[in-house]
């Protein structure tokens, strides 16, 4: 058997930017709850060396999710992460659904749901900007 932990490891190739997607339906945001405890996120992951934002937004998708989008999402803003988050950059993408997209959780997330913009579960720092 593989320990949670053991999955949750960096991969090797890893740097410390990570890039991610909001995916909105119907004036709501698709937010995952992780399973380490430590709160809430847009999937999202870290990039790997040679990877351009697009595309490790699109492979933390896959991997985090199961989901394949069928248009490509908007390049929405680079921002940068706080310290106790690892540093250097965050690369949010924007995805509007007409329709309510059910991701597949892995390892990494226990839960989902659809939330109204001002009713998150938590302040996610990388939002601040595209919820203003």
């Amino acid at each position: 058997m593989i320990k949670l932990e053991t999955l949750l490891e960096k991969h090797p190739d890893d740097v410390d930017s990570t890039s991610g997607v909001i995916i909105e339906h119907a004036d709501t945001i698709l937010i995952m709850k992780k399973s380490d405890c430590s709160g809430y996120t847009i999937p999202k992951g870290h990039m790997r060396k040679g990877e351009t934002p697009r595309q490790a937004m699109h492979r933390e998708l896959k991997e985090e999710t199961q989901l394949e989008l069928p248009h490509e999402p908007k390049f929405l803003y680079k921002i940068e992460r706080p310290k106790d988050k690892g540093g250097d950059y965050m690369y949010v993408f924007h995805y509007l659904s007409d329709h309510e997209l059910t991701p597949t959780l892995d390892h990494e997330h226990t839960d989902f749901g659809y939330y109204q913009k001002n009713e998150l579960p938590q302040d996610i720092y990388y939002l601040r900007k595209f919820l203003k």
